[in-house]
């Protein structure tokens, strides 16, 4: 099972746990997150990041998202990529993050192609009566 770790400014990623936790019903195995403080230290929130990375990995590799492109939670996760057992991905919203969750059983490489679609396919305008439509 691929472990999923949220890095983002505070308290954006333990609001994005909560969420996760409040549509399943439950808090989901081998999922952790990490709020990035305004005056953290990179170095700190690197080591941080390693440790929680390493304690959610039980093998199949791990899934960071990140909240903003060029922000320190993603540039400090973007140094510990590594193809075929960390991948970064940003701009995190929760259609991408429920994505992961729900099919983090396939590969890393799978699960991050379908948190990516998750996210692009729920960002949408919404006009009066298309709430419903399905994608």
């Amino acid at each position: 099972m691929i472990g999923i770790l949220i890095v983002a400014h505070e308290p954006v990623a333990s609001s994005f746990a909560k969420a996760v936790t409040h549509v399943l019903g439950q808090p989901p195995v081998q999922l952790d997150w990490l709020d990035v403080a305004p005056d953290a230290r990179s170095d700190d929130v690197v080591k941080n990041v390693q440790k929680r990375i390493a304690a959610i990995d039980g093998g199949d590799g791990v899934l960071v998202c990140t909240d903003v492109c060029g922000a320190t939670p993603c540039n400090i996760s973007t140094q510990l990529d590594q193809p075929g057992k960390v991948h970064v991905l940003t701009g995190l919203n929760l259609p991408m993050l429920l994505r992961a969750v729900n099919y983090r059983n396939a590969s890393l490489n799978e699960v991050t192609e379908k948190a990516m679609a998750g996210g692009k396919a729920g960002v949408m305008q919404m006009e009066r009566g298309n709430a419903s439509d399905e994608d």
